[in-house]
């Protein structure tokens, strides 16, 4: 992912940068996404099969169903689920992939470039200015999807010792009565540990559509 920064970005519109004054494009650095992806995937597969591992199901047989609750009631325990993990991991937000620094430094530098974009400096040092601008925006966009990667790992893994442990399993409360109980625990834990919207999204959906047919 590269943030491109131009120096029109930075200024009032309608206000020209100085003549040799250009855009800068900068990569964030750090950890490679391709890298933070393969943990998360790795870390999800492995509670997955830990969950399934340790808190068995002895009642689980594949090809059953959950007897189906007419209308909607039947998200409300994901739905709470959700909810609760939610709130849960809410106050580690800010702590386990901290923002803090390089959002201060993505502010700082941008006003420096804009410092020295309007005091009319040489073309070197405004560009250098506004290239380290556009290097604290990119560090700020990636600090950012790291956290936002982080929380979901977390939160899908919290779901899948709750499915497990609860024996909560969505597949087979919607209809899907071939999935095995790792393919259970592990949609159910993926679905809980989304947040409330998608499920609060699915219940609008389904609403609209029984009203539609009524």
């Amino acid at each position: 992912m590269t943030i491109a920064l131009a120096p029109t970005d930075l200024l009032t519109t309608g206000v020209a940068p100085p003549h040799g004054v250009v855009a800068a494009v900068a990569r964030p650095r750090g950890t490679p996404r391709l890298v933070v992806l393969v943990l998360a995937l790795a870390g999800l597969a492995l509670t997955c099969w830990l969950s399934v591992s340790v808190l068995s199901d002895p009642d689980f047989v594949v090809g059953s169903t959950t007897p189906v609750v007419d209308g909607l009631t039947i998200f409300a325990v994901f739905f709470v689920a959700a909810l609760m993990i939610e709130r849960l991991l809410e106050p580690f937000t800010s702590w386990l992939v901290p923002a803090d620094d390089a959002k201060a430094a993505a502010a700082s530098d941008r006003d420096a470039a804009t410092t020295a974009l309007v005091s009319g400096g040489s073309s070197a040092t405004v560009n250098t200015a506004v290239e380290k601008a556009a290097q604290s925006a990119a560090n700020l966009a990636e600090k950012k999807w790291q956290r936002s990667v982080t929380m979901w790992a977390i939160a899908s893994a919290v779901g899948m010792w709750v499915a497990s442990s609860m024996h909560l399993y969505f597949l087979s409360t919607v209809g899907i009565a071939s999935a095995a109980r790792w393919q259970e625990v592990l949609a159910t834990g993926l679905i809980i540990g989304a947040g409330t919207k998608p499920l609060h999204d699915l219940t609008e959906l389904i609403a609209a559509k029984k009203d539609a047919a009524a």
